[in-house]
């Protein structure tokens, strides 16, 4: 498993945004631990360390019946938006997403929305 980035964490913790999607997705969705991750910024290819974009993949072996829920990655303009939302992802690409982040997680989502690396 990979190692949450702290980076990416901060980034997520300090967005009011990010804080309530994390909260809805905790109550309202049941989820309890995310992947956070890095992709490439051109599909969702993991990247290493430092040169991807930040993302965080919500695990469920099949796609969430909101796909707006399954996963946001921070944009260049540095605002969390919905894979669902970027063109680059397609439905199968955030399915995989989110069943691998099954075996992924590597952070856990608090009911304030806040994500804690393990």
């Amino acid at each position: 498993m990979t190692t949450a980035s702290a980076a990416c964490i901060r980034r997520w913790n300090d967005d009011p945004a990010a804080l309530r999607f994390g909260a809805h997705n905790n109550t309202g969705h049941g989820y309890l631990e995310v992947q956070v991750t890095e992709l490439a910024n051109q599909d969702s290819t993991p990247a290493d360390p430092g040169s991807g974009s930040c993302a965080v993949i919500f695990p469920r072996s099949t796609l969430d019946p909101e796909p707006i829920a399954a996963g946001q990655v921070l944009s260049e303009d540095g605002e969390w938006v919905p894979l669902s939302d970027r063109d680059e992802y397609d439905v199968s690409e955030i399915t995989e997403l989110q069943s691998d982040a099954l075996q992924l997680a590597n952070a856990e989502l608090n009911s304030d929305g806040t994500i804690v690396a393990r």
